[in-house]
C-alpha cells in the first residue's frame, strides 16, 4: 500500500495484522504478539525502515504487508517510511529464508529504501524491487 497515515506505530500494527487476518495469513491476535515484540524492542532502524513481526512462527501463511509513506511518520523514537509486516508459517520458513534475507538487505541501505519510496504504485514497487534484488546476487 502506497501513504496510509495513521496515528501511531500501535495503528499501522493493528491495521496491518487485520489486513493479515483477514487474507488468511494469520489470526485474529497476530496483532497482539507483534505488540508485544515491539514493546521489548522497536522494530525500526534508523534508515527509515520498520519490520514488526511477532516473536512466533504461528502464522497460518507466510506472508508480508508493506506500506510505503512519501512523508515519515514516527515509529518509537524513529522516523519511517517503509513498514514491511511479516507473517511466518514454521513449516514454510525454510522456503522463505532466502527471500526475507535478500529483502532484508535491500531495505538496510538508505540508498534502496530512498529508490523504493519513489515507487508510483505496487507494480512499480515490485519492478524497483527485482531489479535491486537481482543487483545484490
Amino acid at each position: 500500500m502506497k501513504n496510509v497515515y495513521l496515528d501511531s506505530d500501535e495503528a499501522y500494527i493493528e491495521f496491518m495484522s487485520n489486513l493479515l487476518h483477514k487474507k488468511g495469513y494469520v489470526s485474529k491476535e497476530y496483532g497482539k504478539s507483534v505488540l508485544e515484540r515491539e514493546r521489548m524492542s522497536s522494530t525500526a532502524f534508523n534508515n527509515n525502515v520498520a519490520v514488526p513481526h511477532s516473536m512466533h512462527m504461528d502464522a497460518a501463511k507466510t506472508g508480508i504487508c508493506m506500506i510505503i509513506l512519501d512523508r515519515p511518520v514516527t515509529w518509537g523514537k524513529e522516523k519511517v517510511q517503509v513498514i514491511v509486516m511479516i507473517s511466518i508459517n514454521k513449516q514454510q520458513r525454510e522456503l522463505f529464508s532466502p527471500f526475507f534475507e535478500g529483502v532484508i538487505n535491500i531495505l538496510s541501505e538508505w540508498r534502496n529504501v530512498h529508490e523504493l519510496i519513489k515507487a508510483k504504485d505496487y507494480d512499480d514497487f515490485m519492478d524497483k524491487m527485482m531489479k535491486l534484488l537481482n543487483e545484490s546476487e
